[in-house]
């Protein structure tokens, strides 16, 4: 069966829209002001469903990458896969954090910034993931989306970093996302309308 590059753009388009509905509408109010929390928390129980479904469309898009990038560099393609899984794997696994801020209102606060953390370790195995998908497009002949897509990686690991050690200076990273959310769009576009001239080079 051959690989659906539109599919694989629907599943992208479904993380990105998944991914900033749960962090930028249902989450925030929450992290603003955790004790909203105990008044109501269905918001959260929302995002922990959208993060449930970003989580699923990562693994089955991680799937129909290494197949539609694997010509390009096997390795390369299974470095990336791998690091996807196991990003796919901690979003998941940090929904416990969102339930045990729904189940201890009092230590809501807490709970979210343990999300918060665990939620920006994870980017740093995407962070690689990314870098090594850029490589695997640039191999490709995409050059201005393989670097654009190698530079959200660069992002994403910084952005790690910077939870880590300085998580004052992180906060006033967070404009810098805007590249990789424009990049990855990018790359959503060129699955479902462009990737197909892809399948005639292999």
């Amino acid at each position: 069966m051959p690989v659906s590059p539109r599919f694989a753009g629907m599943l992208y388009l479904l993380i990105i829209l998944c991914g900033v509905a749960s962090e930028a509408v249902f989450r925030a109010p929450f992290r603003a002001d955790p004790a909203l929390v105990a008044l109501d928390a269905q918001g959260l129980r929302i995002s922990m469903l959208t993060d449930l479904v970003m989580a699923l469309a990562d693994v089955g898009l991680a799937v129909l990458l290494f197949a539609l990038l694997r010509p390009f560099g096997k390795w390369l393609a299974v470095g990336a896969t791998a690091f996807r899984l196991v990003q796919a794997a901690c979003i998941a696994g940090g929904l416990g954090w969102i339930m045990a801020a729904i189940l201890d209102p009092e230590g809501a606060a807490g709970w979210l910034s343990l999300h918060s953390v665990a939620y920006d370790v994870s980017l740093a195995f995407f962070a690689v993931n990314c870098v090594l998908t850029g490589a695997l497009l640039i191999r490709a002949g995409l050059r201005l989306l393989g670097w654009g897509i190698v530079a959200s990686g660069l992002v994403y690991a910084t952005g790690t970093v910077l939870r880590l050690i300085a998580p004052v200076a992180a906060d006033g990273f967070a404009f810098a996302y805007a590249l990789p959310l424009i990049a990855e769009s990018a790359f959503c576009l060129w699955l479902l309308f462009g990737a197909r001239g892809l399948l005639a080079q292999r």
